[in-house]
């Protein structure tokens, strides 16, 4: 889950896919809490803890952030997406 949450967008799903299939094999009820606990730390992480690491780390606007990411992924797809953060840094 750690190294697929790198890739914008597309990482953080890529990641709950099988946490939630480990999940079903024990109870459908596990299952519901894995979704509820994953889309917490999803909240907390994209909207809190992303944005202040980001403003104290590198002195760039989030919507030049944005606007790299969109840049990017319209012209690379998902190689594009996937690099342009750091890209948009250096």
């Amino acid at each position: 889950a750690g190294l697929l949450s790198f890739v914008p967008f597309i990482g953080p799903i890529a990641a709950l896919i099988p946490a939630v299939l480990v999940a079903l094999l024990n109870s459908p009820t596990q299952a519901a809490y894995v979704l509820v606990v994953y889309g917490v730390v999803q909240v907390l992480e994209s909207n809190v803890i992303t944005p202040f690491v980001q403003r104290t780390a590198v002195s760039l606007p989030p919507a030049v952030m944005l606007g790299g990411q969109l840049l990017m992924g319209a012209m690379f797809g998902i190689h594009g997406l996937a690099l342009s953060t750091p890209l948009s840094v250096s």
